[in-house]
């Protein structure tokens, strides 16, 4: 099963971990790098990356994620 990881930067992490959107996919895990608190991974399964695509295309993220305070563009990482 495809793994993602995926990384951006947020302006406060316990504001912005009760907001994050999960749909379709499986989370193994979320946290901060420990040198720097507001750049967050998150590490999620998936069997289907053309959801996970089209999630990330969605016109409506960018709203999302600005109100739940992310302030990078993110980083995604597939790995099999």
């Amino acid at each position: 099963m495809p793994t993602l990881i995926i990384k951006h930067r947020v302006k406060d992490y316990g504001v912005w971990k009760p907001k994050r959107d999960e749909i379709g996919l499986t989370e193994i895990g979320v946290g901060v790098k420990s040198d720097d608190p507001s750049m967050v991974y998150i590490i999620w399964e998936s069997n289907n990356l053309a959801a996970f695509d089209k999630m990330l295309r969605d016109p409506s993220l960018a709203a999302k994620m600005e109100e739940a305070g992310v302030i990078s563009k993110p980083e995604v990482v597939i790995i099999n």
